[in-house]
């Protein structure tokens, strides 16, 4: 199997595990004021990545990482947009509002991710 066909499987298999997560957030309100996960989701994305890079991680990792996503996620839901800007090795970041878009994207060296009206149809 070459790399291409390797990278474009993982691909997938991220997508299809971020749509489960999705779901599952949705049906129980975006995580809000959730402090966990149902350990059946953990043990299905577990599975489904046993063979990705991301098996290494722990499932309280996994858990955590959801969790935390989803309360960065609501944050920026409610303030209508926004780009999360976080440092590569490190587990801190900060929200830029939506008119500082342009100059964080312009001033930073960092990662930056960015929830727009692109994506509205998946906010609602």
């Amino acid at each position: 199997m070459d790399e291409v066909e390797d990278g474009g499987r993982a691909k997938a298999f991220e997508e299809g595990i971020s749509a489960l997560i999705f779901a599952y957030a949705k049906d129980y309100n975006w995580l809000e004021g959730k402090a966990s996960v149902s350990s059946e989701l953990l043990r299905t994305i577990k599975s489904i990545a046993a063979h990705l890079e991301v098996a290494r991680c722990s499932t309280g990792d996994g858990e955590k990482a959801i969790v935390q996503g989803f309360a960065v996620w609501r944050k920026i839901k409610r303030q209508g947009g926004g780009a999360l800007v976080m440092r590569l090795h490190g587990s801190q970041g900060r929200i830029a509002e939506r008119r500082r878009l342009l100059t964080a994207a312009l001033h930073t060296g960092r990662a930056r991710a960015t929830v727009n009206k692109t994506l509205g149809p998946r906010l609602k």
